[in-house]
Formats: C-alpha cells, structure tokens, sequence
C-alpha cells in the first residue's frame, strides 16, 4: 500500500470527472487501456511515486497536476493518468479522502450557465493553499504576458497548450473565476491561432487585459475562499409559491456549453426580479460538437422535461434562485399547472412603447446577469431589415412611438441557422402587415455609442391597450452638447483601444509609434488618470525593447489598468450618446 498519504488522499479522490478535467475525455479512454497493462511496481521517493508506464517513466505527486513524465508530451500525458488509475488499487480506502475537484466551469461567452447549489465559504486560505494560489497566478500571468511580449502575428499552438496549462494551474488551486477567465483567453487565442472569422481582436484585447487585472490581484497577500469564486452557483431560497409564465427560449451552441435557455416572467409585481430563466445546457469541453444533443431534462419532479412546461403557467414551492436563475433542485416542486396565457395584464404591463426609457433602465443595471437586460419592446413601425453576406449578420431598424430608432442584430453561424431564419420570419410578417401589433422580447446591449438589441422572441397576439407612460427625465433633455463630448470622448477611446490593439498584434517589442502624440491628447481632453496610465504603459512597452530582463509582465498589468478605464469611460458615455444617436442627429 501507498505510504504518502497525501498522495494517497489525491489518488483516491481521482475519479473519471478528475482525470478528465486534467487532460481530456480522450486521453482518459486512452489512459484507462494503458492501465491495464501496468505492473503494480513502484517507488516512493522525494514525495512522489515512481512507476514505469510502457516505456515511459513517470513521478506521480499530489496534486496530480504536478505530476512529471518522461515523454515529451506537455502537461498531464495519457502516461501520468495511467499511472494514476493503477496506483489507485495501491490505496488504502481508510484513509480520509482529498477533496474532489469541482467539475469544469463555463467560460464568460455564455451567459448563462448549468447552476448548482454550493455554499458560500467565506474562511481564509491556509498558507499551503495561498503560496499555490500565489504560484499559479503568477504562472497564468507569465503565460499571459509572452503572447503580448511576441505578439498575436507570431501566436502558436504552443501558446494555446501554455495557456491551457495555466487554466489547469488554476483549476487544481481551485482559481475558479481565474480559470473561467484563462481558459476564455485560450479560446479565443486559438480562434486566431486557426484564422477564424469569429476572431475578434478588440474583445481578445479586453478579455486578456480583464483575466490579468483579476490574476493581479491574487498574486500575493492574504486571500479568502471567496476571492477565488466558485464553480458553482449559490443559490438562495424563494418564500412562499413561485408564479411564473413561460415567455421564450434560445438555443446556445457556442462556447463551452450547449443546449436551451428558457425565460420566465416572474408574476409577482413586488418583486424587483421580474424575468427569471433556466439554463438546461451541457459542456462541450470534451465532447464532439457534431455529436446528437440529449434531450432536454426533467425538473421539479413533474415527470417530464423542461421543453414539455413551456406551454404552462406553473406554481412553484420549494424554488432556488441565484439571481435571475431557477435551479433544478429536487427540493423544488411544481404545486399547480394550467394553459399559459401571455395575454395578460402582468404582461402588458411590462411592454415598452420608447426605446429612450430601454436606454435609461439598461444604464442602471450594474450586474452583468442576462435577466437583468431582458425587455418587451413593442416598436411602432419595422423601418428597414437586411442580411449582410460579408459579415454574416441581420439587421433591422425598429422605430418606436417617438419616433427613435434601435437597431435589432443577429450573427448568423453554422449553428444558428435556424434561428436566424425564424427571425427573419418575423420580420417579414411586420412588413407584410405593418398594422399588426407585435411585441418582442429581447436582449439589451450599448455597442460603439448605440443601444442594440438581441432578438429572443416576438409575439403577434398580445394586445395593447395603450402607450406604456413615459416623459424623459430633465437631466437627459438638450442632450446635444453632451452627445458631441461623448462622441469625441468615444472616439478618443477608440483611438488608444487601437493601440492595445497594436500592442497585442504586433507584441511589445515591436515597438509602438506615435505614443506621445495620442498622450498630448488625451492630456489636452483633461483626462490626467487616463494620461498617467496610458504613460504608465507606454513607457513599460518601450522598456521591453531595451532590457534583456523580461518584463512584460509588469507592462501587461499597465495595458490591463488603462483597459478598465476605457470600459468604465465608455459605460458613462453609452446612455448620452445612444440618446442622441437614436434619434439621428
């Protein structure tokens, strides 16, 4: 039997999900045959566990992340879970068992995600615990900042797999918001990586510098549970019964996960919460992507699935929520069920007839929860729709009663086809009959100065009585002479957004040009702090050129500061100038 019983606790801990998120689903299946041929002879020594896998020589250590092989694959090997599914025959089971590793976290691109029941932990980490956290966020950042240092034109496969076992760092030091943020850079890194069409530059900018702003912050000094996130969602419970109307669904079927989101509207006018979803979803990370989806799932022991509730008005006790989000738990149970009827006055009552109002409410939510940006728009009239071929996206104007006008995007993909198509369709019936009455349910977003919405539904029986009662505040009245500030003030961003953009492409020992021509400006502007940071970083950039130390670190933490100063710059000016924009000044 093993004598390291940390090593022993690890082992007996690995199970498939373990393993699994150490490498991948395939290696695993690969690994699980290699196992069988292992000869259960082996060494320990300087803390870890000698033993032979083929031709191959493996120290196995806790945590198995750590573990070494002397092929010359990068990272956990097939060899390394081989030897640790053999090893695990070698373990006493009285021994306590390690604490299992959470299951693999969605990155940001979907928002929303399957939720589980966790509670919060809110104790100080132990020293041992905090010198791996320390470590690991020092390793991400490293890997992070050698692709700014090279640049994105030389970016390998090799910078992936680094990134990738930075993600796994943080994953074993249970980083769970860093490894979220890693692995969403990683991606994104190999959508440029390949040359695909989905890249992004600007957003692979800002999710870069973002993942290093919160890797800064857990590089040192003393750190709780709680600063690391959670792979799981905290839920909390609903008094008393549960109203809800089903209202849409969508499928997600990019990122890491895949399956249905289905909304609710909450029927209980006291609460603030008034939209509420389910996110029946599964994860990709290791799967094929052509594969048959499942089916969708059973909740709140009703006997059927979810998919089969979303003509029913249902009455729930026992329900969990984490935010905007319903959980599955068991706990939940459907009380009473009848024919949902989205012609109703609770309904009604929520429709907006002025996009201005959609602007000013969308600007007060700080939370970045999908629930939170979801609104009925019933617009006066559908102004123009298009596809564009080149970009691969539909567009429409909608005009409300005041005459503002928004406009409606949809990114047509391999895997939104359908959905696409069923958009359009409802675009060409409010041509067709530009009487009706028709209501939408859609997503909320300010993009470059505008407010753009993201269709989920539309309805062409919900009637309105009346125009939804609004007057547009006073602060918000004569809003020309701002819009003009905020366009330049925009534009000025845009302008040092591009010169990250630079930075990355080009890698900061490229070195870039005309630095002092944009300062002078941003100074003449009277934005000192975004003078001092963009200073900051400039001369840490040039520094890169003319040092033999590296220190490219230090300059992607100052890129990462002036980043978050250009989204919080351009939080503040998206409602003035998407005010002025929608009405076409």
């Amino acid at each position: 039997m093993i004598v390291n019983k940390t090593i022993a606790a690890e082992l007996s801990s690995a199970d498939e999900e373990y393993l699994t998120a150490l490498a991948n689903k395939g290696l695993y299946k690969r690994a699980l045959k290699d196992a069988e041929g292992i000869s259960p002879v082996y060494k320990e020594a300087d803390g870890g566990i000698e033993i032979s896998v083929g031709q191959e020589s493996c120290v196995i250590k806790a945590p198995l992340s750590d573990s070494i092989c002397s092929c010359p694959a990068r990272g956990v090997c097939r060899h390394i879970l081989a030897a640790a599914i053999a090893l695990k025959g070698e373990v006493s089971y009285d021994l306590p068992p390690a604490p299992a590793i959470e299951p693999e976290p969605e990155k940001e691109q979907p928002e929303t995600e399957p939720l589980q029941e966790m509670p919060i932990q809110q104790k100080s980490l132990s020293q041992k615990e905090l010198a791996k956290v320390h470590e690991s966020a020092d390793i991400a950042l490293s890997k992070l900042s050698s692709v700014l240092k090279r640049g994105l034109v030389r970016a390998s496969e090799g910078d992936c797999d680094d990134i990738e076992i930075a993600a796994v760092k943080c994953h074993a030091a249970r980083m769970a918001d860093a490894e979220r943020s890693v692995r969403e850079v990683g991606s994104r890194l190999k959508d440029c990586v390949n040359r695909r069409a989905a890249f992004d530059e600007r957003v692979f900018v800002r999710r870069l510098c973002s993942c290093a702003q919160g890797l800064e912050g857990l590089r040192e000094g003393e750190l709780f549970e709680y600063d690391l996130g959670s792979f799981k969602k905290t839920y909390e419970d609903y008094e008393g019964t549960l109203d809800i109307l089903p209202i849409g669904a969508r499928s997600i079927t990019e990122g890491d996960y895949a399956g249905e989101v289905y909304y609710f509207l909450n029927l209980d006018e006291s609460k603030e919460q008034r939209f509420l979803c389910y996110a029946d979803l599964r994860p990709v990370f290791y799967e094929n992507m052509n594969a048959p989806r499942r089916g969708s799932s059973e909740v709140w022991g009703a006997g059927v699935t979810i998919k089969s509730l979303m003509r029913s008005r249902l009455s729930l006790i026992g329900a969990k929520l984490s935010g905007g989000h319903l959980s599955s738990s068991s706990q939940t149970t459907i009380i009473s069920q009848s024919r949902a009827n989205l012609n109703c006055e609770a309904l009604r009552r929520l429709v907006y007839t002025d996009l201005r109002e959609i602007a000013i409410k969308l600007s007060l939510q700080k939370n970045g929860d999908e629930t939170k940006r979801l609104f009925l728009f019933s617009p006066k009239r559908l102004v123009s729709s298009d596809f564009d071929t080149i970009t691969q996206r539909l567009d429409a104007y909608l005009e409300d009663i005041s005459g503002n006008r928004v406009r409606m995007s949809a990114k047509h993909t391999a895997n939104t086809k359908i959905f696409i198509s069923q958009v359009e369709g409802h675009l060409k019936k409010m041509q067709t009959d530009p009487e009706g009455s028709y209501v939408w349910l859609v997503s909320a977003y300010f993009e470059d100065g505008e407010l753009v919405l993201f269709p989920i539904e539309m309805y062409d029986f919900i009637t309105l009585f009346e125009p939804r009662a609004f007057t547009l505040p006073k602060e918000y009245e004569g809003i020309e002479a701002k819009a003009q500030y905020a366009n330049k003030t925009s534009e000025l961003l845009d302008e040092l957004e591009d010169k990250l953009c630079e930075a990355a492409r080009s890698g900061i020992g490229a070195g870039l040009i005309d630095t002092q021509k944009l300062l002078t400006l941003i100074k003449n502007y009277g934005l000192q702090t975004l003078y001092t940071l963009s200073k900051d970083f400039f001369d840490k950039a040039e520094g890169c050129r003319h040092s033999m130390k590296d220190k490219s670190v230090s300059a992607l933490i100052a890129m990462s500061r002036v980043s978050k100063y250009i989204s919080l710059a351009r939080e503040r000016l998206s409602l003035i100038s998407s005010l002025y924009n929608m009405r076409g000044f």
